[in-house]
């Protein structure tokens, strides 16, 4: 989780250009945008942004209710049969 109070300036050299993030530092920021890292850095991708965020949401979901997800995703892809 990003932390307010000193990160700011960073966040501030980051936004200016003056500097880049960590890793880890760039990680809390996606998680904290609920954006990916590709998203955060600008890096196009051929999957559709509004599915990688549907996706990505999966992680917030219960054990059960995520093992129910993936087999309904499977069973829609034909994984199922």
């Amino acid at each position: 989780m990003i932390k307010r109070g000193a990160e700011d300036n960073s966040i501030v050299r980051y936004e200016a250009g003056g500097a880049l993030p960590s890793v880890q530092a760039a990680a809390a920021i996606a998680r904290a945008l609920k954006i990916t890292l590709d998203d955060l850095a600008g890096i196009s991708s051929s999957v559709d942004p509004e599915l990688s965020r549907t996706i990505s949401r999966l992680e917030e979901l219960s054990d059960q209710d995520r093992a129910l997800a993936k087999r309904f995703l499977g069973l829609l892809l034909g994984e199922g049969k």
